[in-house]
């Protein structure tokens, strides 16, 4: 195990930064309107056992007022839990159609609920001032919206619920039950997913998710292992998914009462750390996936018309659509090739269940691999 500790001021500064580089992006884009939705478990809450505090995006809420003095409104919403937080009870969540205001109600019991039980986090004036917001916005106003002025971005934490419910609750710690936990988790990320990308597809919503790695256990490498794979390998197969990796971090900590600890959480200087890093991925990946989205929504429906309308696309419709949409890319980054090479694995992946009607003689993935590439891009 090797000890990393992050230094606030320099993670903050960094954040700063990011955040005037988030915004600018967006405003280019051109955007008028920033949402951010954190969904899911304690780490989405924003929760610390050493250095409890506000809520995971409340931890930036500088954003807010950057995007404002920029001409960019940064709506930010919680749909998240530092308790009873699995994959699948954060999918019924979304189809209860709960509103956030009913997510910091669950937030203040739960709180409350350590001072009960001798651990006080949190006092009670700083659980009133931080969980007595929360919209009677409904959570899938949230993510299904389509307003294509409003960037629609997802911040997804989830994987280990299960898992800690089974160690922390009594249930069998056999080897098969602790992995069926953790398959538990993946499913219920999966059900999340298909909800989303299918209301893209169906809504003409645009909406993204950054599916977050799990906190590195002890610093090392066995939730990268045993978890962040699978979410790695998952957020492949979706057109607007993308994995935010784990990061290095402490081993153990010192909480307010100077005891050395161990959690699973982050402090302070690590979740400036993590919104960096997601940050920068939406800056790396936002345009690419926006593409991605209309282009898998279109094959999608094509594929649809061809098998229930009567509908008479050819595979040379389908290469010209690629085609336009590699251009798009290019006609912004200068780069054709990266789209059509980005693009190859998840078409190939998607094709048997989503766009065999649109080429039913061979996968559309061999007619990419043959494609030309530009010279020089």
């Amino acid at each position: 195990m090797i000890h990393t500790k992050h230094n606030q001021i320099k993670k903050k500064n960094n954040l700063d930064r990011v955040n005037k580089d988030l915004i600018k992006f967006f405003k280019d884009y051109p955007k008028t309107k920033l949402s951010l939705i954190a969904i899911g478990n304690s780490i989405s809450d924003g929760f610390s056992m050493v250095e409890p505090g506000n809520l995971l995006l409340a931890r930036n809420s500088e954003l807010i007022t950057l995007g404002k003095d920029n001409g960019l409104a940064v709506d930010t919403y919680q749909f998240s839990r530092s308790e009873n937080n699995n994959s699948l009870s954060v999918f019924n969540w979304i189809i209860n159609n709960y509103c956030e205001k009913d997510v910091y109600q669950w937030n203040k019991k739960d709180y409350k609920r350590f001072i009960k039980n001798g651990n006080m986090l949190l006092n009670d004036n700083e659980i009133n001032k931080f969980f007595n917001g929360g919209s009677d916005k409904k959570i899938q106003d949230m993510l299904f919206n389509n307003d294509k002025h409003n960037a629609n971005v997802v911040i997804l934490n989830l994987g280990t619920g299960s898992l800690l419910d089974v160690v922390t609750r009594h249930g069998s710690l056999s080897i098969f039950n602790i992995f069926n936990s953790i398959n538990r988790d993946i499913h219920g990320i999966i059900a999340i997913l298909e909800l989303i990308q299918n209301n893209n597809r169906n809504n003409d919503s645009n909406t993204q998710v950054y599916l977050c790695g799990a906190p590195r256990i002890l610093n090392t490498i066995i939730t990268d292992i045993f978890i962040n794979r699978k979410l790695k390998r998952i957020a492949k197969e979706y057109a607007n998914v993308t994995y935010v990796p784990s990061f290095k971090r402490q081993v153990f900590y010192k909480n307010q009462k100077g005891k050395i600890i161990f959690d699973l959480h982050y402090n302070q200087a690590e979740y400036y750390c993590f919104l960096t890093k997601i940050e920068n991925e939406i800056i790396d990946k936002y345009f690419i996936k926006d593409l991605m989205i209309d282009l898998d929504r279109t094959l999608f429906q094509m594929s649809n018309d061809n098998d229930v309308n009567d509908g008479n696309y050819k595979k040379d419709d389908v290469k010209k659509l690629i085609t336009d949409f590699a251009k798009e890319y290019e006609n912004k980054t200068g780069n054709y090739n990266y789209f059509i090479k980005y693009i190859k694995q998840y078409i190939k992946r998607r094709y048997p269940f989503d766009y065999y009607r649109c080429s039913p003689k061979n996968n559309l993935y061999k007619d990419i691999n043959k494609k030309r590439y530009k010279n020089g891009s």
